[in-house]
């Protein structure tokens, strides 16, 4: 059984069959067949058309990109995989557990990975699509080798499988992180985390104006991606808008930015009510941290933006961006937070991002990527190639 629902992960001893400590060589062909197949299972099925984020791990998971990928890594040939990977996955995030899976399974291990606890469409077709793949004789050892888990984080099975897996590899919060750092594991253990990171974004107010409108229209239905599919809750979406020029510029090239994103948004795209009281609540917070009022503007019932330098210190969510005006890119520097990780830039050279941070002290981001590339996850993450973090390379002389 490749998917393990909450009882029957808790209650059935399905890891007596488990044949933990498997591992492969890195890049084995086998897997690369694996991940070409399932990326002409998605690309080709009509339902997994609608869902965007699905797609884009269909593209991610062609061969070409994968070989790609592949060429890379240093000392793959005498590189495999250290045995299982336990993935501990957001569940905020809808496919996020499957780009990890592929991370682990790339550098050789069998893998366990824990599902997101919200149900997500797009993640029961991506399911189904595995389920069908893996039932094929050619991929049985793969099979054998791969859990799909849904349980509780304080599980004590969970507990459990610490003491055998060979690696560990969670995404979540900060508090996620640091429950899992303190949980007994096995000594030799490969521990990764992706805690909690904040992003940004980088415009040139003159270079915007200069675009047309079909451009226009473009930036807004790239920055929406980057932003609206995952309700800003990916660390990668940003929630600092820097505008950069001058101030008459930057006041006309805003202006018709937002209407073209509110545009964008239409009557389609709709949060959650909760999730709309959520946003005035971090609003409030705002307010009351600053001891003041805070100048929002509201251009849709789902976009909302703060007019005051201070909201770019705060974690922002659903649809809520600060906006900050700046004459030159070392103004940058002093907004960006610690836990900074994607800049997102618009007519800015990314290299001359770069150097700024680096003039100025501050090379905290990992990654600098045009609009609309966001959320597009490699298998270099966080400042870590994770193909080697996740595979033993064994001297050979």
């Amino acid at each position: 059984m490749l998917i393990l629902d909450a009882s029957t992960f808790e209650t059935v001893s399905w890891e007596e069959k488990f044949p933990f400590g498997r591992r492969w060589r890195t890049a084995d062909n086998l897997i690369v067949s694996f991940l070409s197949e399932l990326s002409r299972c998605i690309l080709s099925n009509k339902d997994a058309k609608q869902y965007p984020d699905l797609i884009t791990f269909g593209f991610f998971c062609r061969k070409s990109n994968i070989k790609a990928e592949i060429q890379k890594v240093s000392d793959r040939q005498t590189s495999v995989g250290w045995g299982t990977l336990l993935h501990i996955t957001p569940s905020n995030i809808p496919i996020n557990f499957a780009y990890s899976f592929v991370m682990g399974l790339l550098a050789g291990n069998s893998n366990i990975v824990r599902l997101p606890s919200k149900s997500y469409p797009q993640n029961d077709l991506l399911l189904k699509l595995l389920t069908d793949i893996f039932s094929a004789k050619i991929f049985l050892d793969l099979s054998n080798a791969t859990k799909f888990v849904q349980t509780h984080r304080e599980s004590k099975k969970l507990d459990g499988l610490l003491l055998r897996c060979d690696g560990l590899n969670v995404w979540g919060s900060d508090e996620t992180v640091t429950n899992f750092r303190k949980r007994p594991k096995k000594a030799r253990c490969v521990e990764v985390y992706f805690p909690n990171r904040a992003s940004s974004t980088v415009l040139s107010a003159q270079h915007y104006l200069d675009m047309n409108i079909e451009q226009k229209n473009k930036v807004a239905h790239s920055f929406f991606n980057d932003t609206y599919l995952v309700d800003q809750n990916a660390c990668s979406s940003p929630t600092n808008i820097f505008w950069l020029g001058s101030y008459q510029a930057i006041e006309k090239a805003k202006r018709i930015f937002w209407e073209r994103l509110a545009s964008e948004l239409g009557d389609s795209y709709s949060l959650d009510p909760v999730a709309r009281i959520d946003k005035i609540l971090d609003v409030m917070d705002i307010c009351k941290a600053e001891d003041k009022a805070i100048s929002v503007s509201e251009w849709h019932p789902d976009l909302l933006i703060i007019e005051e330098r201070c909201g770019s210190k705060y974690p922002l969510r659903f649809g809520t961006f600060a906006e900050v005006y700046v004459e030159s890119l070392d103004e940058i520097s002093q907004f960006l937070r610690p836990n900074e990780q994607t800049i997102t830039t618009l007519g800015v050279d990314p290299i001359d991002v770069y150097r700024t941070l680096v003039e100025n002290n501050f090379l905290i981001a990992d990654r600098i990527v045009p609009i609309g590339r966001a959320l597009d996850i490699g298998l270099q993450w966080d400042g870590k190639k994770m193909m080697e973090v996740l595979s033993r390379k064994v001297e050979v002389r």
